[in-house]
């Protein structure tokens, strides 16, 4: 019996093409044999080529179409017998009738106890209608399924990274027992950030982008990190040259010194350079001297020198923010001055916030938000020049 060709016409059943003739459905195989469904009496019947045939009706069992074993999973399977016993069900005996698509399951005394219904049957692969894992069909195959990814976890889902920071993003592939495991990453925006199979993201330039972390299986599962790289430096006017920095023992402790650091106001006749002991030293301003036209931002300026080399630099060097809290300008608009304190942090005694001067005026307590306003500032030979225009 072929039942790859009693199959073919169940096909033809199914699909209700219109190609066929009052006798029915016929089916034409290589080996000489044809295969007929008839419309007049419900039934197939099989030509073996040699003028004998058989007629199966509608509630006729031909369990040879469906024997063997089928994978609901990669580790599930049903089998059924040529004796037409199977294990599903605790162990069983099963009939198939193809012109009702049941599979009908027996007990010990021979009464129906299950039934699957087949809506699809082919080869390699048959669609039964019934709830398995919250569908309404479930599907058997002859070869054993491959165990494909089904979700993908990053230890990120957003980072906040400086130009030229690195931050290694770690994928967990689920299942455990999946086939194929491997990942492969890419960027939206390699201006932004880049990330090498690794999961190694690398900051490049300010802006957003997006590091995709994608099952290679053909799964089609992947999982997404929002990278956001601020601008290092802010759009906010600050003018500032002092030739001497000597002139200001204070300036001059804050641009050598690691960790140290002084705000810079002005009282209109002179700058004044204030530490976190708060002892305060000045340099005279003249009208036709080189200070002419300095700009000390919204509410002055934090001058200092860091403790460590910024990321992707080998050389620590002076920074300078803007004396104001950001968060209180950008939130309220005011430019409520901050108060420095040792170690190199300065505080807000508005909204309470305390900033890192040595981590890129980032939030070290406090609520969530922005970093200190920075500014463009370049020292070199006792020689301090502010400019961010």
């Amino acid at each position: 019996m072929k039942a790859k060709s009693i199959l073919a016409a169940l096909l033809l059943m199914v699909a209700g093409l219109q190609t066929a003739d009052a006798q029915g459905f016929r089916v034409y195989n290589s080996d000489g044999t044809v295969m007929q469904f008839s419309l007049r009496t419900d039934s197939i019947v099989f030509y073996d080529g040699i003028g004998s045939d058989v007629d199966f009706g509608p509630y006729t069992p031909v369990n040879q179409m469906i024997t063997g074993t089928w994978y609901l999973s990669k580790t599930e399977t049903v089998t059924f017998r040529e004796d037409g016993t199977t294990d599903y069900m605790g162990g069983t005996t099963y009939k198939f009738f193809p012109l009702q698509g049941n599979i009908v399951f027996y007990n010990a005394a021979n009464v129906p106890v299950g039934i699957f219904k087949v809506v699809e049957l082919t080869e390699g692969r048959m669609v039964v209608n019934g709830k398995h894992n919250n569908s309404n069909f479930f599907v058997l195959t002859r070869t054993q399924p491959s165990q494909l990814v089904t979700s993908i976890v990053l230890s990120e889902t957003s980072v906040i990274l400086q130009p030229d920071e690195t931050k290694r993003l770690t994928a967990i592939v689920y299942p455990y027992d999946a086939d194929n495991m491997e990942v492969m990453w890419e960027s939206s925006d390699e201006a932004v950030a880049t990330v090498i199979n690794n999961g190694l993201v690398v900051a490049v330039g300010a802006g957003t982008c997006v590091i995709t972390c994608r099952a290679t299986d053909g799964s089609g599962v992947y999982a997404e990190c929002q990278v956001i790289i601020p601008n290092k430096f802010c759009n906010l006017p600050a003018r500032l040259t002092i030739e001497n920095v000597q002139q200001s023992p204070i300036l001059y402790t804050s641009c050598e010194s690691m960790g140290e650091y002084c705000a810079i106001t002005s009282d209109g006749q002179h700058f004044l350079f204030t530490n976190a002991a708060n002892k305060t030293d000045k340099i005279n301003i003249l009208a036709d001297s080189e200070y002419h036209g300095y700009y000390l931002g919204l509410s002055g300026l934090i001058v200092g020198k860091l403790t460590i080399p910024e990321v992707g630099e080998d050389f620590v060097r002076v920074v300078c923010y803007d004396r104001a809290c950001a968060n209180c300008y950008q939130n309220y608009h005011i430019t409520k001055p901050l108060i420095l304190q040792t170690s190199g942090y300065a505080k807000c005694n508005n909204c309470q916030r305390i900033y890192n001067l040595n981590d890129c005026g980032t939030i070290s307590d406090g609520s969530a938000g922005c970093n200190l306003y920075r500014y463009r500032v370049n020292y070199n030979e006792n020689v301090l020049i502010i400019n961010n225009q």
